[in-house]
């Protein structure tokens, strides 16, 4: 054989087996699961502390919310929202 057709005959073979190995590689089973999936169980509880209580999560999604009780700590000031902090450009 010519050194043309050795060279031919080993890129086909070099082809061949990638082709082979890709597709085996491609078509492999789904690993295993680590262990049952499981959705977490969001239960709320309420802690209590010094003047004050926390209770929650209260989730949804990607949203959990705490609810802080307690005495009004602020007396005699007041809040804004968010839309009237904007509007007099006090938040940003």
């Amino acid at each position: 054989m010519s050194r043309r057709t050795v060279i031919v005959f080993a890129s086909l073979a070099a082809v061949v087996l990638g082709v082979v190995v890709a597709a085996r590689w491609w078509n492999r089973p789904a690993p295993e699961p680590l262990g049952p999936a499981v959705d977490p169980v969001v239960v709320p509880t309420t802690i209590a502390a010094a003047n004050f209580e926390v209770s929650g999560p209260f989730a949804h999604d990607n949203l959990a919310l705490f609810l802080v009780h307690g005495a009004d700590q602020l007396q005699g000031k007041s809040f804004l929202t968010l839309d009237e902090a904007l509007a007099q450009r006090r938040s940003s």
